[in-house]
């Protein structure tokens, strides 16, 4: 049955739904499970016939068949391959939750690279609450750049008007005021920073020469978007959104 439209968020979008992978998995995991009894029983059989040698090698091939299973289960995250995500004009739907744009404190990107592919991994804050999901979604990278756009450009605004009005924004380890960007008490004046650039994992404030960057990790960096595209509080006005600049 197709989400009803919310309300508050408006018709849904685009599902993202984990639940046939599951199924794949658990069905996978049945048949394992059948070859692995069917294995204890040829060792007990063995044993019975007075084969202790043959019982022996059959039941440590049951063993390792049956642990080599648990382990794929447990990396499978069979818990998270329930979940259900719909994308709305107006936000986010998950479990009955709503997760409206306006509502979202902050959206964390974390990657981690296996061979030629990356497996992604998004967490949505908002009002202390929090939503995680990444690869056991079909399309995540599609839901985690809609969130991460939809995020920013409203995070990019919030942080102009704060910096224009003197304060400060945190950025996980980072802190962005009027004067510059600061991170574990050394301070980059707004005019000595060359760029911000998200790459490999990491968030790093480049200086000009002669002044040292910035670098904590993407996934301890919230907002980190929204941080790479903040600029001193007179630019900020000519980028209302900032969102073209992760498009």
């Amino acid at each position: 049955m197709p989400p009803a439209p919310s309300a508050a968020l408006g018709p849904p979008d685009r599902v993202f739904d984990a639940r046939p992978g599951r199924r794949r998995i658990l069905a996978l995991l049945a048949v394992v499970l059948v070859v692995g009894l069917l294995l204890a029983l040829a060792a007990w059989a063995q044993f019975r016939r007075g084969h202790p040698g043959l019982g022996t090698l059959t039941a440590l091939l049951c063993a390792g068949y049956l642990a080599g299973a648990a382990g794929y289960a447990a990396k499978a995250r069979l818990r998270e391959r329930g979940r259900v995500v719909v994308l709305h004009p107006g936000g986010l739907s998950a479990a009955g939750v709503q997760w409206p744009w306006d509502a979202i404190d902050a959206v964390t990107v974390a990657g981690v690279r296996t061979g030629a592919r990356t497996r992604w991994r998004y967490t949505v804050r908002a009002s202390g609450r929090t939503l995680t999901f990444g690869d056991e979604l079909p399309g995540v990278e599609d839901l985690g750049h809609a969130v991460t756009v939809e995020v920013t450009a409203r995070v990019v605004r919030r942080a102009r008007d704060e910096l224009e009005r003197g304060g400060t924004v945190r950025f996980g380890p980072f802190t962005a005021g009027p004067g510059g960007i600061a991170k574990d008490g050394t301070e980059l004046p707004w005019e000595r920073v060359r760029s911000i650039d998200i790459a490999d994992g990491l968030v790093t404030v480049r200086a000009r020469p002669g002044d040292p960057d910035l670098t904590a990790l993407a996934a301890a960096t919230p907002n980190a978007c929204a941080l790479a595209v903040l600029r001193a509080p007179d630019a900020l006005r000519n980028s209302p959104t900032g969102d073209a600049a992760i498009q």
